[in-house]
């Protein structure tokens, strides 16, 4: 599998909301990395529960992949995203 096919892949799976195979796309001591709210999350465990706390909270969230970065031993999925959120706070993303 290329790793343009494994930004899909975590695309697919997110959109999946199953958090356990979400979680599984990654190394057990990978980093899942959220810029636009400046999360850091490592290990399977930690990954597993930001993306429960995530479906939670943005119960019809939708991503779709606009570009797929891919490098030597990194993939970066660039993103535009819909959703509503049951926070009573809003968040802004960047």
């Amino acid at each position: 599998m290329n790793l343009e096919q494994v930004g899909r892949n975590w695309v697919a799976a997110w959109n999946s909301r199953d958090s356990e195979a979400f979680s599984r796309l990654y190394a057990p001591d990978g980093m899942y990395v959220d810029p636009s709210f400046g999360i850091r999350r490592v290990g399977r465990t930690l990954v597993r529960m930001h993306h429960e706390i995530w479906w939670k909270a943005v119960p019809d969230f939708v991503m779709t992949a606009r570009h797929i970065h891919v490098a030597a031993r990194s993939v970066i999925v660039e993103i535009t995203a819909k959703g509503t959120s049951r926070a009573s706070t809003s968040l802004a993303a960047t």
